[in-house]
């Protein structure tokens, strides 16, 4: 976890600008050995348990925008990435 970073990048190698003090910026890497499940299931499972968790956490109402944006307020306040 880390205020920002360096070299980040979105999906379909698009750029994603981070600067300091702008978000909090997390990055996770799981290991799988079981070549059935399908990343694109793992991108909207991920951003669904982020919005209940979100909902419930903090009693908000959160959106999911199809397929890796949690908003909230009508602001993406973040965004999944999933690569295999």
């Amino acid at each position: 976890m880390s205020e920002h970073q360096t070299g980040g990048h979105g999906r379909y190698g698009q750029n994603f600008f981070s600067p300091k003090g702008s978000g909090i910026y997390l990055s996770i890497l799981l290991k799988i050995n079981n070549d059935s499940i399908d990343p694109g299931l793992l991108t909207v499972s991920s951003s669904l348990a982020i919005v209940k968790a979100l909902e419930k956490l903090f009693r908000i109402n959160c959106q999911l925008k199809w397929v890796n944006d949690i908003i909230v307020d009508n602001r993406k306040v973040a965004g999944i990435l999933v690569e295999a």
